[in-house]
C-alpha cells in the first residue's frame, strides 16, 4: 500500500501497479499517476472501499465510445482485491491547461480552444456530452489539447440526480445543466465560452457561486467583450452565441463554433491577440518557451 500525504488514508492500487503520485480528483474519485511494468505510464482513478462500480462504468462507456487520438484510452475498470472501485486508463502526456491559461497569449490561448472544439466534435459525434469542461480537465502536450474526467458526462437523455448536479463546476455550467435538466453539444459550448472569456480577459463572465447565478446565467448578464476594450467589438456575437441562456440561441454544434472562433481570429487586432490577459506580452514568450522546450 501507499501513502500519500493529503489524500486520506493508505491507497491500495491494483495489484502489479505502482503509484507514483497524485494527479487530481475527479467527479467520484481521485486519480494517481501509476506505473505498470507492462503497460508503461498509466492514470488510476480510484474511489473508496465499498463505493459503487457503476460510476466507473459508466465513465469508461463515455470514454470508450470516443475514438479520437487525445481521449484517454480505457485499460480496466473493476474493483481492487478489498472493493475498492477504479479506472485504469491512458496517461495523458503533457501538463494542466490550469495554471498555464493565465501566462498565454490569447492567440496562444485561441489555438488550444480551437484545437479542443475539434476534440469536441468528435466527442458528441459519438454521441457523448462532456458536461464538465474546464481548464483542470484539460493537458497541454506539444501544442494540442487532451481532454479528461469524463465522470459526469452523459450518454443520452437520462435526467440527473441532485448528486450528480453537485459534482459540475457552476461557473462552466449552462443553465440547463445547473437545473438538471437535459444537455447536448450546446452544453459543453457554453463552457468552451466561459472558458475563453476567461482565456481573453482573465476573469470569468460570472461569479463562481453565489446567489442569483442562475438568473445571470439565464439573462446572459456578463461584461460584453467590447465594454472591457472596444477593440473586441467583433468577438461580441461570437460570445453572444456560447453563452446565451437559452441553448436553442447558441451555436449548433463544435464544428460550427471552430468556424466562429477561425472568422473572429480573422477579424481582431493581431496586437491584443499578441498579449496576455494582464496585456503583458513578455509572460506569453515565457510561457511558449515552457510550452516548447519542456513539455513534461
Amino acid at each position: 500500500m501507499l501513502v500519500l500525504s493529503g489524500v486520506g488514508p493508505r491507497i491500495e492500487p491494483p495489484e502489479g501497479l505502482r503509484l507514483e503520485g497524485l494527479l487530481g480528483r475527479g467527479a467520484h474519485g481521485t486519480v494517481f499517476a501509476a506505473r505498470c511494468p507492462r503497460r508503461g505510464p498509466l492514470a488510476l482513478k480510484l474511489g473508496r472501499p465499498g463505493d459503487p462500480l457503476a460510476p466507473f462504468l459508466a465513465e469508461a462507456r463515455c470514454m470508450g465510445a470516443v475514438s479520437h487520438p487525445r481521449v484517454p484510452r480505457v485499460v480496466d475498470v473493476s474493483r481492487t482485491g478489498r472493493g475498492t472501485p477504479y479506472l485504469m486508463m491512458q496517461r495523458a502526456p503533457g501538463r494542466s491547461l490550469r495554471p498555464l491559461l493565465p501566462r498565454l497569449s490569447r492567440r496562444r490561448a485561441t489555438a488550444l480552444v480551437d484545437d479542443l472544439l475539434g476534440v469536441l466534435t468528435e466527442v458528441h459525434a459519438s454521441g457523448i456530452v462532456h458536461c464538465d469542461v474546464k481548464a483542470s480537465n484539460l493537458r497541454v502536450a506539444e501544442g494540442e489539447v487532451w481532454l479528461l474526467d469524463f465522470g459526469i458526462a452523459r450518454r443520452g437523455a437520462r435526467r440527473w440526480t441532485r448528486q450528480e448536479r453537485a459534482r459540475g463546476t457552476p461557473a462552466y455550467m449552462a443553465p440547463e445543466q445547473l437545473e438538471g435538466r437535459r444537455v447536448d453539444a450546446r452544453t459543453d459550448l457554453y463552457a468552451v465560452g466561459v472558458l475563453l472569456y476567461r482565456a481573453w480577459f482573465g476573469v470569468l463572465p460570472f461569479p463562481r457561486e453565489g446567489f442569483g447565478l442562475l438568473r445571470r446565467k439565464r439573462r446572459a448578464l456578463y461584461v460584453p467583450p467590447s465594454i472591457r476594450d472596444p477593440r473586441f467589438e467583433p468577438a461580441d456575437d461570437l460570445f453572444r452565441r456560447l453563452l446565451a441562456g437559452s441553448a436553442r440561441a447558441r451555436l449548433a454544434s463544435a464544428r460550427k463554433a471552430r468556424a466562429a472562433l477561425a472568422t473572429i481570429r480573422r477579424r481582431l487586432p493581431r496586437t491584443i491577440l499578441a498579449c496576455a490577459p494582464d496585456g503583458e506580452p513578455s509572460a506569453t514568450r515565457r510561457t511558449r518557451h515552457t510550452l516548447e522546450t519542456h513539455p513534461a
